[in-house]
């Protein structure tokens, strides 16, 4: 009995501290629900009491119009009820109206005189409006593109007028702003810039809405979607705006039909004609011609092919790349018979035109491409065999391109060292040209015609009197060093008699070989004679030298110049001896004058000062003549 009494007293020991366990766990609980409640409350009176000053804030604004600068006198009802006593009487009126009114513990039915402290309700609009044209100035400014890494305070203060008066007026629908490099600052204006003066960007702002201030978007919280703002550089514009239209507004189109379809697919249309006339003009100032096809989903090309609106864009791509590749093909027609050019400028227009219809072949082999034809192959489109024909030459023209450029590039080091070398150096360069021209018209297969090696060695030809003439300077031949200039008038006349004897020499040496040939048996019809090579360098010579001949015509001209003033140079120099005689008497009757310890022969003396006077000789046939006689003379 005593064992189970003890396991009766533990049992109720052990459920004792559990009770009192599960108390103390609750009390907690209430604990943290009460510090959770007064915390709310505390945040309910905290926003009460913030609502209370706002309300506060607006009646004191309000009843801030209503209120009068003087303080408003009692009513007589008021001044009777009111006792006076002597004290207050015998005060002046300064002090009484300089005492201030307790107005806390007066009747509320009793008017309360307004405070002097006034707000004045206009002021604090402007305020309020000028810190608006502030922040959009400021929203403005932290979108402008300043060169070099610059921060917005290179604005100036002209330029932040300027934006002001963006943000202010209505009528101002668009905003420049870019660095001008004559004044080398930033500048802002209403209309475009001129590309010539601009550096770097040019940061645009426009007005989607021209009746809506900046100042109410930005009350609105739409100031971002009211004003169209980006970059625009000068030297990239075209490919800017291709780029803007092509990758934005012509996918924003397609996906989205906010109009009728047959409007839709006109807006389509036109933007398709723009994009290939924008994507030919931004690839011509960079020399190259891309084909823009369209971005029509062609994946399925017989139900393509039954679109009659895609069929008509697509036959429009056809003729305006049918216009491309002939213009292409045409801009390399005549270009030997251009008179001023240089063997220089013929390599780099074969290697440009070369690069420019390699990639016109690639273009055409591209699988987007090729899709466009399928599709107008299947609806029997009449655009499409002329365009097919045209592939066909570029293929032709590529090929003729590449190996021009081939047979040509050996010139380009020779002629390069010829626009740099001296004159003296100028013989030994030509007899390189002139072998390699002679290579050409052997073994090119365009380039061994007549017409191209007399354009040829035209260009040849330009070249050597650019050069020459870069060396003559025409003051120095009028009254400069007659030694130097004859000196390099006729090596400019030798440079000019050894190209002409080198094309001389060769001819002959081409007509020995064909002799040769045809005296071993073979005659003009063996394999040897190609059809279109002449059987020897019978050319238009006048085509050839004619310009080589007036410039060496002009340097005999200049050596006769250089001639008569060596001549004619001590005819000159007399009169300045003339002039120079009465000095020389002077000094004489000077010396006269003082003590000479040995005397001279006057005469002697005399002719030996005036000789010391004497230019040195230019040469020439009469210049020792002339100086004998003016010993004579003198």
């Amino acid at each position: 009995m005593a064992d189970e009494k003890a396991g009766m007293s533990g049992v109720e020991e052990g459920g004792a501290e559990q009770q009192e366990q599960e108390q103390e766990q609750e009390q907690q609980v209430q604990e943290t629900q009460e510090q959770e409640q007064d915390k709310q409350e505390q945040e309910q009176e905290q926003e009460q009491e913030q609502e209370q000053e706002a309300i506060k804030e607006e009646e004191e604004l309000e009843t801030g119009t209503r209120q009068t600068e003087d303080v408003s006198e009692p009513s007589k009802e008021q001044q009777e009820d009111v006792p006076v006593t002597e004290s207050d009487s015998q005060e002046p009126p300064d002090a009484q109206e300089s005492q201030p009114t307790d107005i806390s513990n007066q009747d509320p039915d009793v008017p309360r005189p307004p405070s002097k402290v006034l707000i004045d309700e206009e002021q604090v609009a402007k305020e309020r409006a000028s810190a608006i044209v502030l922040a959009c100035v400021q929203w403005i400014e932290n979108r402008i593109d300043i060169p070099n890494g610059g921060r917005a305070d290179a604005l100036s203060e002209e330029c932040r007028l300027v934006i002001s008066e963006f943000v202010t007026d209505e009528t101002k629908e668009s905003l420049f702003v870019f660095k001008d490099k004559e004044e080398n600052a930033m500048k802002a204006q209403f209309l475009p810039p001129v590309a010539d003066i601009i550096e770097g960007t040019v940061s645009y702002f426009l007005k989607e809405n021209e009746e809506q201030s900046l100042t109410e978007l930005f009350k609105e919280n739409e100031l971002s979607e009211g004003v169209l703002f980006g970059f625009l550089q000068p030297d990239h514009l075209v490919d800017d705006l291709v780029s803007m239209v092509g990758n934005l507004f012509l996918p924003q189109v397609r996906s989205k039909n906010p109009w009728p379809i047959a409007i839709n697919k006109d807006i389509i249309g036109n933007l398709e004609n723009f994009m290939g006339n924008m994507t030919d003009i931004a690839n011509l100032l960079e020399g190259k011609t891309v084909l823009y096809v369209p971005q029509d989903d062609l994946e399925h090309i017989v139900l393509c092919a039954k679109d009659k609106d895609l069929v008509q864009r697509l036959e429009s791509s056809v003729i305006h790349w049918t216009r491309q590749i002939k213009g292409v093909v045409a801009s390399g027609l005549g270009y030997e018979n251009i008179e001023d050019a240089s063997p220089l400028a013929e390599i780099e227009f074969w290697r440009s035109r070369s690069l420019d219809l390699s990639g016109i072949e690639e273009q055409l082999k591209s699988r987007r491409l090729r899709k466009v034809l399928d599709v107008l192959e299947h609806a029997k489109s009449s655009y499409l065999t002329p365009f097919l024909n045209l592939t066909e030459v570029i293929e032709a023209k590529t090929e003729e391109a590449r190996d021009n450029h081939k047979m040509l590039s050996p010139l380009l080091g020779p002629c390069t060292r010829l626009t740099k070398s001296s004159l003296k150096d100028i013989p030994t360069l030509l007899i390189e040209i002139m072998c390699l021209v002679r290579a050409i018209w052997t073994n090119s297969v365009y380039l061994k015609t007549a017409e191209n090696i007399t354009g040829l060695l035209r260009k040849v030809s330009n070249s050597i009197i650019s050069r020459c003439r870069s060396e003559i300077s025409i003051s120095e031949v009028m009254s400069g060093d007659i030694d130097k200039s004859v000196k390099v008038l006729r090596e400019s006349m030798n440079c000019g008699d050894v190209w002409k004897n080198l094309y001389y020499a060769h001819c002959r040496l081409i007509s020995f070989e064909v002799k040769q040939k045809m005296s071993e048996g073979e005659g003009p019809d063996s394999p040897k004679f190609s059809s279109s090579q002449p059987l020897s360098w019978d050319f238009d010579e006048s085509r050839i030298f004619a310009q080589i001949d007036a410039f060496m015509q002009r340097c005999r001209d200049l050596l006769e110049v250089c001639e008569w003033r060596s001549q004619f140079s001590f005819s000159l120099a007399c009169d300045e001896v003339v002039a120079a005689v009465p000095k020389v008497r002077e000094e004489e009757e000077e010396e006269a004058a003082e003590p000479v310890e040995e005397e001279e022969d006057d005469s002697s003396k005399k002719k030996e000062k005036l000789i010391e006077l004497l230019p040195p000789a230019f040469g020439g046939t009469r210049a020792k003549e002339i100086f004998t006689r003016l010993k004579v003379v003198f």
